[in-house]
């Protein structure tokens, strides 16, 4: 690990100040002709040792020469200066805004030109210069999410517009949304995303937003969503046991689309509304969203959503199972009301619900999810007559 050099009179330190200027003004010159790369390469040949660049994830952001293998765990264990740790090594940490980012670490014990300090200096600032960069596109991807959530963008404009943040509407998705009433929004600043996206120029696809008084996430359909949600939970408590029991986040259910983003994020709305924890709702709970939101184009979206399963199998299936259902609550749930209307057989009748039942993830003998289901039509229907009357 290096240690602080001593500075005695008559030392080449002293003697020699000319070989060290030279050396700082290399370094300065590289941050500024060439970003990270430039600047572990000017300490490669200041240091006459391998460098390297690591984020807090043991990712290499950047090393010279290139292609150094590296172990990042024993890195971090001189970092930690834990007992045992590789003497041959040092490792200092990167702070910016007085979070850690990453770890500069070289193959030598000594540093007598105090070359290293100014290198996390510099690998600091460059830092700064693409989080400004990525702060400014993250006000635009919230500002079009926001209008994406309320209808304010047509959805083969916002599907274009996501492009460059690294979403792909065509694909799966899930809004998380996390609200901690305890912690008014922008007090606490939000920690940022992947230090490897923003230096490699990628898009964050982990991006964190503040959208009113909500942080709200876009990621991918996958299995660590809970691990993600979890994690922002722990962000808004901040390690506060008051502002912990609080905090809310809410997990939307998977869908593609525009459309779908805008269906899960009033389905993590409806989540949060539920109380603290991380929690995910079944299903769309239509009646409790009319009293969150005015926003009918929403609201239409979303009984598009619950019925949608069923539209796309009786268009590839040639079958009737939207008119089966309707017609099946228009009747009251009657077995014999709803097989004479359509003139079926029982048999054929319990078959299609079935069907409906499995499609839907919905029990029809569950008051709630026919209440859910009737608003949906009658949310249809009132579009349908306003399209006849234009």
């Amino acid at each position: 690990m290096i240690e602080a050099t001593p500075s005695f009179e008559g030392s080449a330190e002293r003697s020699h100040p000319t070989g060290a200027d030279d050396r700082l003004r290399h370094l300065v010159a590289a941050a500024r002709s060439g970003g990270l790369s430039h600047i572990l390469g000017s300490m490669r040949s200041a240091l006459a040792a391998e460098v390297a660049f690591f984020d807090m994830a043991g990712n290499v952001l950047s090393a010279a020469p290139a292609r150094t293998l590296w172990d990042f765990e024993r890195v971090l264990a001189v970092h930690r200066r834990d007992a045992g740790a590789d003497a041959t090594l040092t490792a200092l940490p990167v702070d910016v805004d007085g979070d850690i980012v990453g770890l500069l670490a070289a193959r030598a014990d000594r540093d007598p030109q105090r070359l290293l300090p100014v290198a996390i200096d510099l690998l600091a600032l460059e830092i700064a210069k693409l989080r400004a960069k990525q702060f400014g596109q993250s006000q635009l991807l919230a500002t079009l999410l926001e209008d994406i959530f309320e209808k304010r963008v047509s959805d083969e404009d916002a599907a274009a517009r996501l492009v460059p943040f690294g979403i792909d509407a065509v694909e799966r998705h899930r809004v998380i949304v996390g609200w901690n009433p305890a912690v008014p929004a922008g007090r606490r600043p939000l920690t940022w995303g992947s230090i490897y996206s923003l230096v490699h120029d990628q898009p964050d696809p982990l991006m964190r937003l503040w959208i009113g008084e909500q942080i709200v996430m876009v990621v991918p359909d996958d299995a660590m969503v809970w691990r993600l949600a979890e994690t922002l939970q722990a962000h808004l408590s901040g390690g506060d046991r008051d502002a912990g029991t609080a905090a809310r986040v809410g997990v939307g259910l998977s869908h593609s689309g525009t459309s779908g983003l805008r269906a899960s994020y009033y389905e993590a709305l409806t989540a949060v509304q539920e109380g603290s924890g991380v929690r995910s709702p079944n299903r769309i709970d239509l009646a409790r969203l009319f009293v969150m939101t005015n926003t009918a184009d929403s609201l239409r979206d979303m009984a598009r959503t619950i019925l949608g399963p069923l539209l796309e199998y009786d268009r590839s299936h040639s079958s009737e199972l939207l008119r089966t259902l309707r017609v099946f609550l228009e009747n009251n749930r009657s077995i014999q009301g709803t097989t004479e209307a359509l003139f079926v057989h029982r048999n054929t009748l319990r078959y299609r619900r079935g069907q409906i039942e499995e499609l839907l993830d919905m029990d029809l003998d569950d008051s709630a999810h026919i209440a859910n289901l009737w608003l949906a039509f009658a949310i249809i229907d009132d579009e349908t007559a306003r399209d006849g009357e234009a």
